[in-house]
């Protein structure tokens, strides 16, 4: 029988399931690419498995934490103040990809590489996004700055998810 809490609950599911899916829809650009930009082909293996590793791990964890009960609901991932360890494990997590990513972008020539690379974010009919080594500087920047406010913020603010259906 269908149950939105339930639903609810493991909505970590669908976030990996998104995230596999964004994977394969990579997967399949960089194979199209490698007929048309040999060149790319070994940047782009190492970018499938950043989006793979880098954009579902949170929510492994945040899934290992609800199938040990030790997270109820989603909303815990905005209470770290509660002290969860699994809650402080997905921010860890967070935070560390950030500085991961901040390595990446800005000390090890990342930027460059991401412009040399972007034909993989691009769609296949030629439509998409291009940016160059600054612009994908500013946006890191911007990004991660804006994340972690985000990340501060949520050990002072009280969201009452007490009014929100489902939301225990």
């Amino acid at each position: 029988m269908f149950s939105p809490i339930l639903l609810f609950k493991h909505f970590y599911i669908f976030i990996i399931l998104g995230g596999f899916a964004n994977y394969f829809s990579f997967k399949k650009r960089a194979k199209t690419l490698a007929h048309t930009h040999p060149d790319l082909t070994a940047g782009n293996q190492k970018i499938l498995k950043a989006i793979l590793i880098y954009g579902n791990l949170p929510w492994i964890f945040w899934g290992i934490g609800v199938l040990f009960g030790r997270i109820d609901s989603p909303v815990e991932l905005f209470q770290p103040a509660d002290m969860n360890p699994f809650v402080l494990l997905v921010h860890a997590c967070i935070l560390l990809i950030y500085f991961l990513l901040v390595k990446f972008v800005f000390f090890n020539n990342g930027a460059a590489f991401l412009e040399k690379h972007m034909p993989i974010f691009q769609h296949p009919r030629g439509k998409g996004i291009s940016a160059s080594a600054i612009q994908i500087k500013i946006f890191t920047g911007v990004m991660i700055i804006f994340g972690l406010t985000v990340l501060t913020a949520l050990w002072f603010v009280e969201i009452p998810f007490e009014e929100i259906p489902f939301a225990r």
